[in-house]
């Protein structure tokens, strides 16, 4: 069930970055830099998506009211299973990991004299592999269990940062490793859930 609400993503999030350039030919008569016309667009989403679960929630109650617990509340739940634990400190690692390579690689090849376009087709498709392959790790997580699926996961992850520490002046190899990331990410994400389904 989880894959496939982030499977639902990945339409607008393979979509997002290819509008950089028209979002920064948007930005222009207001003044903005053109790496900042872009959030016009993502303003207009969030404003039309938040639109939507109002009318959506108004329309289709809770049958039940769901148990409201802070985040504290919810860490020290997660401290005392150690199931939890690692499941936190797995998504915790696969998140630093793909950020840290995903927020670097358009500056990196912006410094290599690459244009918007290519930026944002590399991005496109790291979030292809982040997204568009989830139900297939949900299901690889329900058949083989959370654990071999996050050791994939890992295992992807630390591939990908392999290729682009060897390979950073090579777009297919930037592109490669971007693809790797999003899936090692993906399957760690998958895992990751299957490991929180504990009894309260």
């Amino acid at each position: 069930t989880m894959s496939v609400v982030v499977w639902a993503t990945t339409i607008g999030s393979v979509a997002g970055p290819n509008l950089i350039e028209a979002g920064a030919a948007a930005g222009r008569p207001f003044g903005l830099p053109d790496l900042a016309g872009p959030f016009l667009f993502s303003v207009a989403a969030f404003a039309l998506a938040a639109a939507s679960i109002s009318l959506l929630h108004g329309r289709r109650p809770p049958a039940a009211t769901p148990r409201r617990s802070g985040a504290i509340a919810a860490l020290r739940w997660a401290a005392s299973h150690p199931r939890a634990r690692f499941a936190v400190v797995l998504i915790v690692t696969a998140h630093a990991v793909m950020v840290a390579i995903m927020s670097m690689t358009p500056v990196h090849l912006g410094h290599g004299g690459h244009r918007l376009t290519a930026i944002g087709l590399v991005i496109s498709v790291h979030i292809l592999g982040m997204y568009a392959l989830s139900p297939l790790f949900g299901w690889l997580t329900d058949a083989i269990g959370p654990m071999r699926t996050a050791l994939l996961g890992l295992s992807l992850l630390a591939a990908a940062a392999l290729i682009a520490l060897l390979a950073p002046d090579n777009l297919a190899l930037v592109t490669t490793a971007l693809v790797v990331l999003g899936v090692g990410w993906s399957a760690s994400t998958m895992a990751t859930g299957r490991f929180l389904r504990l009894p309260y």
